[in-house]
């Protein structure tokens, strides 16, 4: 269960925050104020230290995948739209997988996270894709990550670059524009 009681939570669609007091089926009972009230919990952050953990029902991770400590790792978070078969099922009109970043095509809902938990979710979303492309030996895709100020542009080449078996560079500016990049991992082979 990703929630439990005691979970300090934050509200996606209001402000505030409050202590999870209950938990029964979809809704929690949060403490706000001295008040238990209910919430659906596709609608709470839990925040725990400097992370927030999020929380999705249209999401179900593949329980019978063998998951090895790498990916236990780098799975992808709860709370994002889709599940891991479905990463490489969009493809260009050259057969190359494109990931989109944007966050409305990632999470049903965004009020209530800030600037940086945003990027954290993206590029969260970013190392199940590279962990998936290793399982599935997906050996090139396209990651749209939109103009904007660049700042996820940034974090998304300073991920590839972390990954001595992948490079990456500007994607087809006829095709996307300045918002992708292209990915290729070296070196992977079918199991």
């Amino acid at each position: 269960m990703i929630f439990q009681k005691g979970d300090q939570v934050r509200f996606l669609s209001e402000a505030g925050s409050g202590v999870i007091q209950r938990i029964e089926g979809e809704t929690a009972w949060v403490e706000v104020d001295g008040f238990d009230m209910p919430f659906p919990l596709n609608e709470l952050l839990a925040v725990d230290g400097g992370t927030t953990r999020f929380m999705q029902k249209e999401i179900q991770l593949q329980n019978d995948l063998e998951m090895s400590a790498q990916f236990k790792a780098a799975k992808p978070n709860p709370k994002l739209k889709g599940a891991l078969s479905d990463l490489f099922s969009r493809i260009n009109h050259k057969g190359i997988p494109e990931i989109d970043l944007h966050l409305h095509q990632l999470i049903a809902h965004e009020r209530g996270l800030l600037p940086h938990e945003k990027i954290e979710l993206q590029i969260e979303y970013l190392n199940a894709v590279i962990y998936q492309a290793e399982q599935l030996t997906v050996r090139e895709f396209i990651v749209i990550h939109g103009v904007g100020e660049g700042v996820l542009k940034n974090e998304v080449r300073k991920k590839i670059s972390s990954i001595p078996y992948a490079e990456c560079w500007d994607a087809s500016f006829k095709t996307y524009g300045y918002g992708a990049t292209h990915v290729k991992l070296f070196g992977l082979t079918n199991r």
